[in-house]
């Protein structure tokens, strides 16, 4: 109850920082795992972007509703979505930010339809989906989420392109917004185990 009650508070926090400074773009990512622990990859049409699904928040959905009918949109039925990460994302040709919340949620069914603008969808590993997604900021959040999933996290990344290529620069490393005792200990073992690696 505690980390719900701290999970909300953060949420509207941010959400009310944003609407505070109008024109801040609010995008809810939605990572569904499946019984076999696999994610799902969207395909956009007409283009070659693997992306997780997500929705950006306007002023006619709610947050859960919106979650739920992003879902829905895959004829997905879900647990409920727990928030695991409020990243800020800026663009390089841009001097806004925008908020990148990172949901998880799991589900029993198959996709039996997909949205309009979506070609295909599959179920992949998470390290398969890590190599398939097109955008690094988006592997490096979901990285990071998967890697302490105890842990909601926050974090500034950068998003543009260099030769072409999409590219990732990480403005202000990941921080725990909250973990509990034993995921922080968990945590600073392991990065403990990486530093004498």
């Amino acid at each position: 109850m505690k980390n719900l009650l701290l999970s909300l508070f953060i949420l509207v926090s941010l959400n009310l920082y944003a609407q505070d400074n109008a024109g801040i773009p609010i995008f809810h990512r939605l990572l569904i795992y499946n019984q076999n622990n696999e994610v799902l990859i969207v395909k956009i049409k007409n283009t070659e972007y693997w992306l997780t699904p997500g929705i950006y928040q306007d002023d006619k959905l709610y947050l859960k509703e919106g979650l739920w009918t992003l879902a829905n949109a895959y004829g997905l039925e879900i647990s409920q979505p727990e928030l695991h990460a409020v990243f800020m994302l800026k663009y390089a040709n841009d001097t806004k930010l925008s908020i990148r919340n990172i949901f998880v949620s799991q589900t029993k069914d198959g996709v039996n339809k997909r949205p309009e603008f979506v070609s295909e969808v599959k179920w992949v590993s998470l390290k398969e989906a890590k190599k398939m997604l097109s955008f690094p900021h988006i592997i490096a959040m979901v990285n990071q989420v998967s890697s302490y999933p105890k842990t909601i996290w926050g974090g500034t990344l950068s998003n543009y392109k260099e030769d072409e290529t999409f590219k990732c620069k990480i403005l202000e490393d990941f921080y725990p917004l909250y973990e509990s005792q034993k995921a922080a200990k968990k945590r600073m073992k392991k990065s403990l185990l990486k530093e004498k690696a």
